[in-house]
C-alpha cells in the first residue's frame, strides 16, 4: 500500500511544480527571454545579465521575500520588461532596478510600498511608458533615473510616490495624460528637459511631518508644455533651480492651470529677507507663455518670480495670473493683450524693462506696475494721448486712466508710448487738466526721467 502512495505521488508532482517556478527563468544569462505566468516569489535576477527579456502575463503575480536583500527584478543593460499582471516588493529593494537602455512597459501594478523602495530604477537611456491601465505606487521615488541621463517616461496612468514621483537627469523627457501623485516633488528633471502634461501633476500636502520641498515640478532648464494642472499644496507649481547653461532660456506654455503656494519661480540664492540662503542663483531667462485659457495662480507667494536673466511674461487674451509678479534683474518684458487678467502688483526689477499692453483693456481695473532701476518704457498700442481722461500723482505713482475706463498705476518709467508716439512725464501732464500744484510738479520734474522712483 504504501509503495502504491509514493508513486502516486511522484506521479502528481510534475503537475504542481509550475506553481512554484512561475517565471521560466529566475537567473537569466545574456538575451535570455523570460515569461512569468502564475504565482512567483523569488523574481528575475542576474545583475550582470544584458538584452534579457521579462514579460508579467495578465494574472501572473511576482514577488520577492519579505526580508530578502534582492530587487523583484534585477538586471544589466537592455533590458526589456513587460509588466501586465502584478509586480510586488515586500522588502526595502526596489520592484524593478535596471541599468542603461532600459524599455520598461507597464499595464498591470508595480507596487515597492516600504519608504525606501523605488518603483522603477534604471540609468540612462530609460525608455519607460505606464498605459491607461497601469499603476506605480511606490514608498520612495515611483521613477528614479538618478543622474542619468536621455531618458523618456510616457505616463498614460498613475504614479504615487512617497517621496518623488519622477526624477530624471539632464535631457529628460515626459509626456503625462495621466495622473502624478507624490509627497515631494511630482516630477524632478535636470538640464535641458521637455515636460508635456495634459493630465495632473500634484505635490500633495505632506502629512508626515517631513520637510519636503514640495514642488510640482522641480526643473533645472528646458520646457514645460501645460494643458492640464500643475500643483502643489505647500511649494511653487514649477520651480527652476540654478542651472549649467545660463545662456539658453527656458520656456513655460500654459493653457491650463498653474497653481500653488507659489506659481512659478526660480532659486535666487536669497531668503526672503535679502540674506543669502546658500543655494546657487538661476541667472538664465525664463519665457512664461500664458495662452488663452491658462491661469496660474498663487495661494500665498509670488505668482511669478523669475530672478536675474532677460524674462518674460506674455498674457493672451483670456489669460489669468493671480498674484504678485517679480520679473527680477535684466533686461524683462511683461506684455500684455487686451483681455488678460492679471491680479497683483508687477515689479519688473533692475534693468531695461518694456511693459506693454496691446489693444483696448475697456474697464479692466490693473494694479501697481514698477519699472524698478533702470531705463523702462510702458507702451500702450491702443490708444492715443487724447484718449487719457485722468491723471493722479501721489508718492512718485501715476494713476492713469483711459476714456474708455482702463485704470493702472506707474511707477519707475521713464517713458511712456501711446500708439506710435513716446512722450515724458511733463510732456504728457497737459494732455487733460490738473490741479495746480501737479502741474507745478510737472513743470519742475522738466526733462526729468519719467516716475523714476527714489531708492
Amino acid at each position: 500500500m504504501f509503495r502504491r502512495i509514493l508513486l502516486a505521488s511522484v506521479a502528481l508532482a510534475p503537475l504542481s511544480a509550475p506553481a512554484f517556478a512561475a517565471c521560466s527563468d529566475a537567473k537569466p544569462a545574456d538575451g535570455t527571454v523570460v515569461i512569468c505566468t502564475g504565482t512567483d516569489t523569488k523574481g528575475v535576477k542576474n545583475k550582470d545579465a544584458n538584452g534579457v527579456s521579462v514579460t508579467i502575463a495578465a494574472g501572473a503575480s511576482v514577488s520577492n521575500a519579505a526580508k530578502t536583500d534582492n530587487h523583484v527584478i534585477h538586471l544589466n543593460d537592455d533590458a526589456i520588461i513587460s509588466v501586465q499582471g502584478t509586480l510586488t516588493s515586500t522588502s526595502v529593494k526596489d520592484a524593478i532596478n535596471l541599468v542603461d537602455n532600459a524599455r520598461v512597459t507597464i499595464d498591470g501594478t508595480v507596487s515597492a510600498p516600504d519608504p525606501d523602495s523605488d518603483g522603477v530604477q534604471a540609468e540612462n537611456g530609460l525608455s519607460l511608458t505606464i498605459l491607461e491601465g497601469g499603476t506605480i505606487s511606490a514608498g520612495k521615488k515611483g521613477v528614479n533615473g538618478g543622474d542619468g541621463n536621455g531618458s523618456t517616461v510616457t505616463n498614460h496612468g498613475t504614479i504615487i510616490a512617497g517621496t518623488e514621483g519622477i526624477e530624471l537627469g539632464d535631457d529628460g523627457s515626459i509626456l503625462n495624460t495621466g495622473t502624478i501623485t507624490a509627497k515631494d516633488d511630482a516630477i524632478n528633471a535636470g538640464e535641458n528637459a521637455t515636460i508635456v502634461n495634459t493630465g495632473t501633476i500634484h505635490s500633495v500636502q505632506d502629512d508626515l511631518g517631513i520637510d519636503f520641498v514640495q514642488d510640482g515640478i522641480d526643473i533645472d532648464s528646458g520646457r514645460v508644455v501645460n494643458s492640464g494642472l500643475i500643483q502643489s499644496d505647500d511649494d511653487a507649481a514649477i520651480d527652476f533651480d540654478a542651472t549649467r547653461a545660463p545662456e539658453l532660456a527656458s520656456v513655460i506654455t500654459n493653457s491650463g492651470r498653474i497653481l500653488g503656494a507659489a506659481g512659478i519661480i526660480v532659486e535666487t540664492g536669497h531668503n526672503d529677507d535679502g540674506s543669502l540662503n546658500g543655494e546657487a542663483a538661476n541667472t538664465a531667462a525664463q519665457r512664461v507663455y500664458n495662452l488663452a485659457g491658462g491661469r496660474i495662480e498663487a495661494t500665498s507667494g509670488p505668482a511669478l518670480k523669475l530672478g536675474a536673466g532677460d524674462d518674460g511674461y506674455f498674457g493672451a487674451a483670456g489669460s489669468v495670473l493671480v498674484g504678485a509678479a517679480d520679473l527680477g534683474q535684466g533686461d524683462d518684458l511683461f506684455a500684455l493683450e487686451a483681455g488678460a487678467m492679471v491680479s497683483g502688483d508687477v515689479r519688473m526689477g533692475e534693468g531695461a524693462d518694456v511693459l506693454s499692453f496691446s489693444g483696448l483693456f475697456g474697464g479692466a481695473g490693473l494694479g501697481l506696475f514698477d519699472g524698478g532701476l533702470g531705463t523702462d518704457v510702458v507702451s500702450f498700442a491702443g490708444y492715443l494721448r487724447s484718449d487719457i481722461s485722468s491723471l493722479s500723482w501721489s508718492d512718485d505713482i501715476l494713476g492713469l486712466t483711459f476714456a474708455d475706463g482702463f485704470a493702472l498705476s506707474l511707477t519707475s518709467f521713464e517713458t511712456v508710448t501711446l500708439g506710435t508716439r513716446s512722450y515724458t512725464l511733463s510732456e504728457l501732464m497737459p494732455a487733460v487738466p490738473l490741479p495746480a500744484p501737479l502741474l507745478m510738479l510737472g513743470s519742475a520734474l522738466g526733462g526729468l526721467a519719467l516716475l523714476r522712483r527714489r531708492r
